[in-house]
């Protein structure tokens, strides 16, 4: 007797049944003169490795920006707080860059506004 996992093969009708399953949609399509081809992971619309990159480097940017401030201003009362992973490091750089960009956008859009020409109302 043999000891062992079993591995189960299906017999090469059934894996010709398989594929033929699969193929009928395509060949339907082809037949009505849609052409098709297979997707690719590569040209996805969502890139797992970009967006996970981008993550990391806001992520490291709001650290650096939170370890700055906050050792400012703790240096103005003589002292620091330099130890390596803080999350409220993390949370006052994104409270200041977050400010930031808020002020930013309010004077960008008023400038904006006041620049910009006048629409002529025409009758």
């Amino acid at each position: 007797m043999k000891r062992g996992r079993a591995v189960h093969r299906p017999a090469p009708a059934a894996q010709k049944r398989i594929v033929a399953r699969s193929q009928r949609p395509i060949q339907r399509a082809r037949a009505i003169g849609v052409e098709v081809t297979k997707p690719s992971i590569a040209n996805s619309a969502i890139d797992v490795e970009r967006i996970a990159r981008l993550v990391a480097a806001l992520a490291l940017l709001l650290y650096i920006t939170g370890l700055f401030a906050v050792n400012g201003y703790l240096g103005t009362l003589g002292m620091s707080d330099f130890t390596i992973v803080r999350t409220r490091f993390i949370y006052t750089g994104a409270l200041i860059l977050g400010s930031a960009l808020v002020a930013n956008a309010l004077i960008t859009g008023l400038v904006f506004t006041i620049l910009s020409p006048d629409p002529q109302v025409t009758d």
